[in-house]
């Protein structure tokens, strides 16, 4: 397991605290947790609505990879990559069909998803 030093993020007016950590293995699949931060303490964020989102985006067919994915705080844009739903090849190797940008919103320490769209690679 890696453990990644925490970081302050500025969202907006807000303060945003990010902690990462990755749990080794073939796929590194990195977790990502986000606090608000705010005078009466910190908050986890709950960016579920933005998978849903991507996942709907996806064409028939095709799934995210969430290993290749990002947040953008500056834009408040999600990206994360498409695969095919191939089981005759392996994840690392289907990956990257396309990907799937979700914009986003952060208010009264809630995670908003806009409307997903996909674009092929």
């Amino acid at each position: 397991m890696t453990l990644f030093p925490a970081e302050i993020l500025k969202v907006g007016q807000q303060s945003i605290v990010r902690l990462k950590f990755d749990d080794g293995g073939i796929y590194h699949i990195f977790y990502e947790d986000y606090f608000v931060v705010s005078p009466a303490g910190a908050a986890l964020l709950d960016f579920k609505p933005v998978f849903d989102a991507a996942d709907r985006a996806a064409p028939h067919g095709m799934s995210t990879y969430q290993p290749m994915s990002r947040f953008d705080f500056a834009a408040l844009i999600f990206h994360i990559q498409t695969e095919k739903d191939d089981p005759n090849v392996s994840r690392k190797m289907k990956c990257c069909e396309g990907r799937v940008e979700v914009p986003f919103t952060i208010q009264g320490g809630r995670v908003l998803a806009g409307t997903a769209k996909y674009f092929p690679e």
